[in-house]
């Protein structure tokens, strides 16, 4: 499942009072996370995700630049249906900013390819009665 979300940071938003946009995931694997910066943020503004109280993107730090795409090839486990925080601040004190962000979630079956077919494999016996 591709999640696509959006943050927007008005000016001067601090670092001790972000704002945070919540989004629905389902369970899965995260196991690709896209974050466009558009032009014009001079690496003044600020993105983390977080799962709770963990920061899941990047592990460490904080994510700015100006006018660039990042990927990470991640894998992050969601046992159930849950919430991701973007957390973002602002040290322009002019212009809003914002990233664009997109999170490729995989069930968990289908998150590891070298495990697929012996899931497939499992769900066959069961269905077949083979013992």
């Amino acid at each position: 499942m591709l999640i696509c979300a959006d943050i927007v940071i008005p000016p001067a938003t601090p670092q001790e009072n972000p704002v945070r946009v919540y989004i629905n995931v389902p369970a899965g694997v995260i196991r690709k996370v896209w974050v466009l910066i558009p032009r014009g943020h001079r690496a003044l503004a600020h993105l983390v995700i977080r799962h709770g109280e963990t920061q899941i993107i990047p592990y460490a730090g904080d994510i700015h630049g100006d006018d660039e795409e990042l990927v990470f090839d991640e894998v992050y486990e969601l046992k159930s249906k849950d919430k991701l925080v973007l957390e973002g601040w602002n040290e322009d004190e002019i212009y809003p900013h914002s990233f664009i962000i997109r999170l490729l979630i995989l069930p968990q079956p289908y998150a590891f390819p070298e495990l697929a077919s012996l899931y497939l494999l499992r769900k066959l016996v069961e269905v077949l009665g083979i013992e």
